[in-house]
């Protein structure tokens, strides 16, 4: 089970479901296996065509990119409408013989040569059918529309010690957000209370919970964007002054491998733990996109390895 993430939980679940059903085989059928749990349109289409090298579409990034210049589709590539043509667009596109080496190249197209940032256009084989390539428009694709505002969530968050100084940690249930995944006893913050008040709703949550009184001592504030909302949480040193009740809990050694716990990484931020050194930043060019240039002599000898695509829809 994936250990950082809440799919682990689809994960598991498929394949129990593969183990009942299907005497432990994964289907090769696209419409069976987005019956099984946590996996949708692209990984349905990429298990059949990678794995079983069925012809099926897939949609990642960096195909939605590839197609998103070949046909230079004006549409907001994040709205559905733009999606369900570039997914129609992926499977008129999909040859029957050795899809999976033809949804492997345009995947490895878009990674290698059709990038974000300063696409290699004269190297590429679709360049004479490429209709942003032909207009000079390749930084215009794909289009994306205004991101949708962030929504805030406010949290009141217990950072849970005992006299060893292991840290507490509960479950969170496997529906919702970070399903399946520990995180430090946390509540939806209510409104129009004062900073004493505060303390006394927490300790009553607490209290609620785990069947014990508990101290809460100082405060801190803790931010995590996430892709669509931005967390504030309010977390507060607190010390149970009996022993606790209660399940789906446990204590953590801050100073202990915790790699096999899954903790999402706002819970680290309020319980201090370090950043798993797994995940890092990415750092994306956000200059304007432009073709990266070469010299006369390689684009010369670039020119035969040209492919017109003669037969493909143009929308």
């Amino acid at each position: 089970m994936c250990s950082r993430c809440g799919r682990g939980w689809a994960i598991t679940a498929a394949r129990g479901s593969c183990t009942r059903r299907r005497g432990g085989a994964l289907p090769a059928d696209v419409g069976e296996l987005q019956t099984l749990p946590g996996i949708g349109p692209y990984t349905a289409g990429a298990i059949a065509s990678l794995a079983f090298d069925r012809p099926a579409p897939l949609l990642d990034g960096n195909v939605a990119r590839v197609l998103s210049r070949l046909f230079a589709i004006e549409g907001d590539v994040r709205a559905p409408r733009t999606r369900r043509r570039l997914w129609r667009l992926a499977g008129e596109l999909l040859p029957r013989a050795k899809p999976r080496a033809f949804n492997e190249g345009l995947m490895e197209l878009g990674a290698l040569i059709c990038r974000p940032a300063t696409p290699l256009c004269p190297r590429c084989p679709l360049r004479k059918s490429c209709r942003a390539f032909a207009e000079d428009r390749v930084g215009d694709f794909p289009r994306r529309g205004k991101a949708a505002a962030s929504k805030t969530v406010a949290l009141l968050a217990a950072v849970v010690r005992d006299a060893r100084g292991r840290l507490l940690v509960v479950q969170n249930p496997r529906e919702g957000l970070f399903g399946g995944m520990w995180t430090a006893p946390e509540f939806a913050a209510p409104r129009r209370l004062t900073a004493a008040q505060k303390k006394e709703w927490l300790a009553e949550q607490l209290r609620a919970q785990f069947g014990a009184d508990f101290l809460v001592g100082r405060r801190r504030t803790v931010r995590h964007d996430l892709s669509h909302r931005r967390l504030v949480v309010e977390a507060y040193d607190c010390s149970p002054a009996a022993k606790l009740r209660g399940r789906r809990r446990r204590w953590l050694d801050p100073n202990a491998d915790l790699s096999d716990v899954a903790l999402p990484a706002y819970a680290r931020k309020i319980l201090g733990l370090p950043r798993h050194r797994a995940f890092r930043s990415a750092v994306v060019d956000k200059k304007a996109t432009k073709c990266a240039k070469l010299d006369p002599a390689e684009e010369k000898s670039l020119a035969e390895e040209s492919v017109e695509v003669e037969t493909w829809p143009v929308y």
